[in-house]
């Protein structure tokens, strides 16, 4: 099964670079759901601390820390803060293309683009953040389009001595397809009810090892990606004002109405009533 993509196109065609800010400013808007998409991504922790899903683990971005996610990777976001900045910065592997045998396409463009490039999970001041790479970030961020491209090959020169290559590419293709299937499957479903055996005979796996690769590739259990799903798509029904705490409930797959409002509490920190009123109030 060909695996659903996250695809936004970018605004300008002919320089395919976007730099996107994302404010948080309560704790209600702090997640962006599991995803990936074909081309890399820079998140930069302008404000606030972010816990940042993945398939190598989760870890924590500070304020100031950058990290880069690579062409397909399966990864989510969540901030730890009620209120904090963070950028996106998608761009095209076209933008940083170079000839066969430069040294900067042998050593990170096909690396990059091929998945066996290692990189470390965040950039630091421990780790590969120079200041000329931090101001390379501010620079894309703000810069024109000429700017923006020096600013780019910049960054990527300045965190390439952090990044290792591997000999041989990860066999992560078959594990990644059946995440990517199982997200799938409960994003057109998660209004029934959905078990591991049904989601480990869709992708013709063992459910231990589904929940195994699951949990690898994407940080989270196959229940929590779940239930996450699901308040998520109840807090849409509760800003509409129309449905009972009840229906909303039954409407995103749960049969028992103290269980869903146990769920949203642990992932937004207050009841679905409560969120409703403070929703409303705003």
């Amino acid at each position: 099964m060909k695996p659903i993509r996250i695809y936004r196109k970018f605004n300008n065609p002919s320089f395919p670079l976007e730099a996107t800010s994302y404010p948080i400013r309560r704790i209600m808007e702090s997640y962006v759901n599991i995803h990936w998409h074909p081309e890399p991504e820079m998140l930069y922790a302008q404000e606030g601390t972010y816990e940042i899903y993945s398939e190598n683990g989760n870890f924590i971005l500070n304020e100031g820390e950058i990290c880069l996610i690579p062409t397909g990777r399966i990864h989510a976001i969540r901030s730890l803060a009620a209120y904090g900045t963070y950028w996106s910065i998608r761009f095209s592997m076209d933008l940083i293309q170079m000839p066969d045998n430069h040294f900067f396409q042998l050593s990170f463009v096909e690396p990059l683009k091929s998945g066996t490039l290692m990189i470390p999970d965040k950039f630091t001041t421990e780790q590969g953040l120079t200041s000329k790479a931090k101001e390379a970030i501010l620079q894309i961020i703000e810069g024109n389009q000429n700017q923006q491209f020096i600013a780019l090959l910049t960054f990527c020169l300045e965190i390439l001595p952090a990044c290792k290559t591997m000999s041989q590419k990860r066999d992560l293709q078959k594990s990644h397809d059946a995440t990517r299937a199982c997200i799938q499957y409960m994003d057109a479903n998660y209004r029934s009810k959905i078990t591991l055996a049904e989601l480990a005979e869709h992708v013709h796996l063992h459910p231990n090892y589904l929940c195994a690769i699951f949990k690898r590739n994407s940080g989270k259990t196959v229940v929590e990606y779940l239930n996450m799903l699901r308040v998520q798509k109840a807090r849409n029904l509760l800003n509409r004002g129309n449905l009972s705490i009840s229906q909303v409930a039954e409407r995103v797959g749960f049969t028992d109405v103290d269980h869903f409002s146990r769920t949203f509490k642990q992932h937004y920190g207050i009841s679905p009533s409560a969120f409703r009123k403070a929703y409303n109030e705003n």
